[in-house]
This record gives C-alpha cells, structure tokens and sequence, in this order.
C-alpha cells in the first residue's frame, strides 16, 4: 500500500487479482479507494465471472476480467477504462 501511496498520482489504473496472498483482493480494493477515491481498479479472477463481476462494480472496481484471459481482452478493457478517464465518462467495463 506504501508503493501506491508515494505514486499514486502517477498511477492511471490498477490490476488486482481476487485471489492474492495476504489481505486479498476486495480489501486491497477498499485500502486503494480509501487512499484515492478516484482510483481506477480492474479486477481479474478465474472464479465464475458472473457473480465476480458483479461484487467486483459494488466494491467500486472500474471493470473485471475473467481468467484465463487474452493479452487483446486485457489491452481493451484497460484501454476502454482509460479512454473514459479522459472523456470524463462512465470506465465500467465488464
């Protein structure tokens, strides 16, 4: 958390997997938006993408990725996200 902390303001977005060691993923998702409410999460996970996706938008991520994922998925759900940074839109891509 330190590392996002000293950064953060040159940090455009973060990936997070469900499934890290430690606090895991919805908690370091409630540390990050805690820090910087504007702060843009995508969150990845090989768990049912259903049910993820869904818990990851009410925890405030700004989109999910299921696992296995293609490096194209990944590239287009980041780029979207960053796209609707600069429009000021609405990022959440799911």
């Amino acid at each position: 958390m330190g590392f996002y902390q000293e950064l953060y303001g040159d940090i455009a977005l973060v990936l997070l997997d469900l499934n890290m060691p430690g606090m895991g993923g919805y908690k370091c998702l409630q540390e990050l938006s805690r820090m910087d409410p504007s702060v843009k999460v995508v969150i990845s996970s090989g768990y049912s993408a259903n049910g993820n996706a869904d818990a990851a938008q009410a925890a405030g991520a700004a989109g999910f990725i299921g696992k296995p994922y293609r490096l194209k998925e990944l590239a287009a759900t980041v780029r979207g996200i960053l796209s609707e940074m600069k429009t000021g839109g609405e990022a959440n891509l799911y």
